[in-house]
């Protein structure tokens, strides 16, 4: 190695030690689960299991920033991250995080926008209305950016998410959005943004919620809507639930929604919901019962079902 070279890694290696950080931290989570569901009129039923397991390191600099770095295993996603990606993460990202400058998320893989984050805020024991029948819009995006600074105002929080494009097909993808928490139980958050990953079908999105707790009861509503480039492909859709906590253990929920298609001969899909949840320490008890009409728009009969759920879940 030259000396030229011996020169350069030493003063890197020095500007580093300045903002070394002092204390590093790595922890693994993780969670395993095992469910059981029914759907009515497809006559499915059903044993599976679900796998997670999350490895984060983090660490403060000497100026104050936090650096944490996570790297998470989903089993229910590894073939599709695979097919897609050829990595078995189901997501990664590295985080840097100010009380002055707010927190900043580099995202590598399976990044959320701000709208997509935000598609649907109801609170829920378990299970949302339309289960995974057809959920909101929403778009995520690898190698992306996520900030938020909760720190500019009381009660304010910005948000915003960018993913750069990558040829003259991704033109990128913006997002920004506001939370207001000023009044003692109530939060309202409203965002923007526009999918322009592919050139002539960007879709714009608007979506809109709000939260308001008395004691142990939680009460929401929510809009959503989005304009696609494409003709007659715009959605709306309209939520509502409430959620109430038994006890410390024990929470209850009730939520329903819509899905408004523009496109012609597409009924609107309704869902209803009723689902709860039991904790004894790092064990849940979850169930759901869900009514779905014309799920994804579709008119079959197999498109309108009714189906419940219930499962055992550990957390370590």
């Amino acid at each position: 190695m030259n000396n030229l070279r011996k020169v350069g890694l030493t003063a890197l290696a020095a500007s580093l030690a300045t903002v070394s950080a002092h204390a590093t931290e790595l922890t693994v989570a993780g969670s395993a689960s095992i469910y059981y569901s029914a759907q009515e009129d497809a006559n499915s039923t059903g044993f599976y299991q679900n796998d997670k397991i999350t490895f984060t390191g983090s660490g403060t600099l000497d100026n104050g920033i936090a650096i944490t770095m996570g790297l998470s295993i989903d089993q229910s996603d590894v073939a599709t991250e695979q097919a897609a990606t050829g990595r078995s993460f189901e997501g990664r990202y590295i985080k840097f995080a100010s009380d002055s400058l707010g927190t900043l998320t580099f995202n590598g893989q399976d990044g959320s926008s701000v709208t997509s984050a935000w598609d649907d805020m109801m609170l829920t024991a378990y299970e949302e209305s339309h289960n995974s029948a057809d959920s909101p819009d929403d778009y995520s995006d690898s190698n992306s950016f996520y900030y938020s600074n909760a720190g500019l105002a009381d009660g304010v929080n910005l948000v915003a998410s960018f993913a750069p494009g990558g040829n003259g097909n991704n033109q990128g993808s913006l997002d920004v959005g506001v939370q207001l928490t000023a009044i003692d139980g109530l939060t309202l958050g409203l965002a923007v943004g526009e999918d322009a990953s592919l050139k002539g079908a960007e879709v714009d999105y608007t979506t809109m919620y709000a939260t308001y707790t008395m004691g142990s009861m939680t009460l929401g509503v929510q809009m959503n809507d989005s304009d696609d480039a494409t003709a007659n492909a715009d959605q709306e859709f309209t939520a509502a639930a409430i959620s109430y906590a038994v006890s410390d253990d024990l929470t209850v929920s009730y939520g329903m929604s819509s899905i408004d298609y523009e496109t012609a001969g597409t009924p609107d899909q309704d869902a209803n919901a009723v689902s709860a949840s039991y904790t004894m320490g790092s064990i849940g008890f979850v169930g759901s019962y869900n009514d779905i009409e014309n799920a994804t728009g579709g008119t079959a009969d197999n498109d309108n079902y009714k189906s419940w759920e219930v499962g055992l879940t550990f957390a370590f």
